[in-house]
């Protein structure tokens, strides 16, 4: 299960992908994934990218304020280096 789910999130963050990432239903996929797969909890993200976890949250749960998409690109960026050092690729 948790590898299915990092598999499908290095396929979302393939750099071909990444102006379909900034779109609001495939950023929530990414950040809920995030949670899910177990890479961080809601509060370790929110530490990392100096945000609440309340803000962390909402950013999973698809509710307005999500950050702009020069700002989701760094993101997506950090979060793909991020799951190549926990997981690296065979």
């Amino acid at each position: 299960m948790k590898s299915d789910i990092i598999a499908r999130l290095r396929s979302k963050l393939n750099a071909e992908e990444l102006t379909r990432v900034v779109a609001d239903e495939n950023f929530q996929f990414v950040i809920s994934g995030i949670i899910e797969a177990e890479v961080f909890t809601a509060q370790e993200l929110a530490d990392r990218l100096l945000v609440s976890r309340s803000t962390i949250n909402r950013w999973a749960k698809g509710v307005k304020n999500s950050p702009g998409p020069n700002l989701r690109i760094s993101i997506i960026n950090w979060i793909r280096a991020e799951l190549d050092k926990k997981f690296p690729e065979k």
